[in-house]
Protein backbone atom coordinates (compact mmCIF):
# COMPACT_ATOMS: atom_id res chain seq x y z
CA UNK A 1 0.00 0.00 0.00
CA UNK A 2 1.11 3.73 -0.78
CA UNK A 3 0.79 4.04 3.35
CA UNK A 4 3.24 1.11 3.89
CA UNK A 5 6.74 2.24 5.66
CA UNK A 6 10.10 1.49 3.78
CA UNK A 7 12.79 0.26 5.39
CA UNK A 8 14.59 3.66 6.69
CA UNK A 9 10.96 4.41 7.91
CA UNK A 10 10.70 0.86 10.04
CA UNK A 11 14.62 2.18 11.00
CA UNK A 12 13.66 5.34 12.32
CA UNK A 13 10.32 4.04 14.33
CA UNK A 14 12.64 1.31 16.08
CA UNK A 15 15.29 3.41 17.14
CA UNK A 16 12.34 6.32 18.49
CA UNK A 17 11.46 2.64 20.57
CA UNK A 18 14.28 1.49 21.62
CA UNK A 19 15.07 5.16 22.65
CA UNK A 20 12.26 4.92 25.28
CA UNK A 21 10.08 7.44 22.99
CA UNK A 22 6.48 6.63 22.40
CA UNK A 23 5.41 5.32 19.17
CA UNK A 24 3.33 7.36 17.17
CA UNK A 25 -0.87 6.79 16.99
CA UNK A 26 -2.50 5.05 14.76
CA UNK A 27 -1.86 1.87 12.43
CA UNK A 28 1.65 1.11 11.27
CA UNK A 29 1.85 -0.74 8.53
CA UNK A 30 5.02 -2.14 6.69
CA UNK A 31 6.08 -3.39 3.52
CA UNK A 32 5.92 -7.45 3.18
CA UNK A 33 8.90 -9.25 3.83
CA UNK A 34 10.61 -12.54 1.67
CA UNK A 35 8.64 -15.78 2.56
CA UNK A 36 11.64 -18.45 3.66
CA UNK A 37 10.68 -21.69 3.06
CA UNK A 38 12.11 -23.81 6.07
CA UNK A 39 13.03 -28.13 5.04
CA UNK A 40 10.85 -28.62 8.30
CA UNK A 41 7.74 -27.23 6.56
CA UNK A 42 8.18 -27.80 2.83
CA UNK A 43 7.38 -31.49 2.30
CA UNK A 44 4.39 -32.75 1.47
CA UNK A 45 1.77 -34.80 3.49
CA UNK A 46 1.81 -38.17 1.78
CA UNK A 47 1.71 -41.16 3.50
CA UNK A 48 3.88 -43.40 1.02
CA UNK A 49 7.34 -43.62 2.48
CA UNK A 50 9.07 -44.37 -0.69
CA UNK A 51 7.73 -40.74 -1.74
CA UNK A 52 8.42 -38.87 0.98
CA UNK A 53 11.77 -40.45 1.28
CA UNK A 54 12.47 -38.71 -2.10
CA UNK A 55 10.92 -35.62 -0.97
CA UNK A 56 13.59 -35.62 1.37
CA UNK A 57 16.64 -36.17 -0.73
CA UNK A 58 15.38 -33.55 -2.90
CA UNK A 59 15.51 -30.72 -0.41
CA UNK A 60 18.69 -31.66 0.60
CA UNK A 61 21.24 -28.82 -0.77
CA UNK A 62 23.34 -31.16 -2.86
CA UNK A 63 21.83 -31.15 -6.56
CA UNK A 64 20.96 -34.60 -7.14
CA UNK A 65 19.82 -36.97 -10.26
CA UNK A 66 16.83 -38.77 -10.46
CA UNK A 67 19.36 -41.91 -9.98
CA UNK A 68 21.00 -40.34 -6.65
CA UNK A 69 17.30 -39.85 -5.35
CA UNK A 70 16.01 -42.98 -5.63
CA UNK A 71 19.22 -44.89 -4.88
CA UNK A 72 18.75 -47.60 -2.32
CA UNK A 73 14.83 -47.43 -1.95
CA UNK A 74 12.92 -50.59 -1.50
CA UNK A 75 11.12 -50.21 -5.13
CA UNK A 76 12.78 -49.81 -8.55
CA UNK A 77 13.25 -46.39 -10.29
CA UNK A 78 10.37 -46.97 -12.38
CA UNK A 79 7.85 -48.00 -9.38
CA UNK A 80 9.42 -44.55 -7.30
CA UNK A 81 8.64 -42.59 -10.63
CA UNK A 82 5.12 -43.52 -10.57
CA UNK A 83 4.58 -43.22 -7.11
CA UNK A 84 6.14 -39.78 -7.06
CA UNK A 85 3.94 -39.10 -9.88
CA UNK A 86 0.95 -40.05 -8.39
CA UNK A 87 1.56 -38.43 -5.05
CA UNK A 88 2.73 -35.10 -6.28
CA UNK A 89 1.59 -34.35 -9.84
CA UNK A 90 4.92 -33.79 -11.39
CA UNK A 91 8.02 -36.63 -11.94
CA UNK A 92 11.16 -36.51 -9.91
CA UNK A 93 13.41 -34.86 -12.61
CA UNK A 94 10.19 -32.03 -12.32
CA UNK A 95 11.31 -31.77 -8.87
CA UNK A 96 14.17 -32.29 -8.37
CA UNK A 97 14.80 -29.12 -11.04
CA UNK A 98 12.17 -27.20 -8.86
CA UNK A 99 13.95 -27.71 -5.86
CA UNK A 100 17.07 -26.72 -7.24
CA UNK A 101 15.53 -23.72 -8.95
CA UNK A 102 14.23 -22.81 -5.89
CA UNK A 103 17.42 -22.60 -4.13
CA UNK A 104 19.00 -20.43 -7.12
CA UNK A 105 16.37 -17.92 -6.22
CA UNK A 106 17.54 -17.60 -3.05
CA UNK A 107 20.95 -17.49 -3.69
CA UNK A 108 20.31 -14.69 -6.39
CA UNK A 109 18.19 -12.65 -3.99
CA UNK A 110 20.59 -13.46 -1.02
CA UNK A 111 24.12 -13.23 -2.72
CA UNK A 112 26.15 -11.21 -4.30
CA UNK A 113 27.58 -14.65 -6.18
CA UNK A 114 28.26 -14.43 -9.83
CA UNK A 115 25.46 -16.28 -12.16
CA UNK A 116 28.66 -18.61 -12.79
CA UNK A 117 28.88 -19.87 -8.90
CA UNK A 118 25.44 -19.75 -8.52
CA UNK A 119 24.96 -22.12 -11.96
CA UNK A 120 27.55 -24.22 -10.25
CA UNK A 121 26.33 -24.35 -6.65
CA UNK A 122 22.96 -25.66 -7.83
CA UNK A 123 24.52 -27.94 -9.81
CA UNK A 124 24.29 -26.85 -13.59
CA UNK A 125 26.56 -28.11 -15.93
CA UNK A 126 26.81 -24.62 -17.54
CA UNK A 127 25.85 -20.76 -16.66
CA UNK A 128 24.11 -21.34 -20.24
CA UNK A 129 22.26 -24.77 -18.92
CA UNK A 130 21.25 -22.89 -15.99
CA UNK A 131 19.69 -19.65 -17.62
CA UNK A 132 17.60 -21.97 -20.08
CA UNK A 133 16.33 -23.94 -17.23
CA UNK A 134 16.07 -21.12 -14.93
CA UNK A 135 14.24 -19.31 -17.52
CA UNK A 136 11.50 -22.37 -18.02
CA UNK A 137 10.81 -22.77 -14.68
CA UNK A 138 10.66 -18.70 -13.23
CA UNK A 139 9.77 -17.13 -16.84
CA UNK A 140 12.91 -14.54 -16.82
CA UNK A 141 16.23 -14.88 -16.30
CA UNK A 142 18.49 -14.86 -14.32
CA UNK A 143 20.07 -11.31 -13.87
CA UNK A 144 16.28 -10.26 -14.31
CA UNK A 145 15.36 -11.94 -11.23
CA UNK A 146 18.37 -10.70 -8.95
CA UNK A 147 17.27 -7.14 -10.18
CA UNK A 148 13.37 -7.63 -9.42
CA UNK A 149 14.26 -9.51 -6.23
CA UNK A 150 16.44 -6.09 -5.16
CA UNK A 151 19.95 -7.09 -4.93
CA UNK A 152 20.91 -4.27 -6.89
CA UNK A 153 23.77 -4.50 -9.57
CA UNK A 154 23.42 -7.99 -11.50
CA UNK A 155 26.94 -9.99 -11.41
CA UNK A 156 28.12 -12.34 -14.39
Amino acid sequence: PDDALGFQDVRALLDRLLAGRRAPRGATLLPPGPVATRQSSDLLAVADAVVKEVLRRARGREPLSVDDAVRGLPVSRRSAERRFRAAVGRGIAEELRRVRIGHAKELLAETALSIADVAERTGFATPQRFAVAFRREADTTPTAYRMQAGRGHATR
